[in-house]
């Protein structure tokens, strides 16, 4: 318990974020609990589930890191294209 994780550093970014651009209030904050309240009832109640739920996530994340990942390799091998100078 009192670990830190990835997931929580994410959130406190958004929130940071949603601070920053003047969007920050204690109802969605209030929402946010709400949810994370339910989900973690729903993970308690059906472990199964959320252990799939889980799974699914972190598959379909690194699906499209590797996606992007292809997109990046092939844009840093193509050579730019080179200008030429017309007199």
């Amino acid at each position: 318990m009192g670990e830190f994780s990835s997931r929580d550093a994410s959130r406190s970014e958004a929130w940071e974020h949603l601070a920053s651009r003047g969007l920050h209030s204690s109802w969605l904050l209030a929402i946010d609990g709400l949810i994370s309240i339910l989900f973690g009832i729903a993970a308690v109640v059906m472990p199964v589930a959320g252990a799939l739920a889980i799974v699914w996530v972190i598959g379909t994340y690194a699906a499209f890191i590797g996606v992007v990942m292809v997109v990046v390799a092939f844009r840093l091998r193509t050579p730019p294209p080179v200008a030429v100078a017309v007199a």
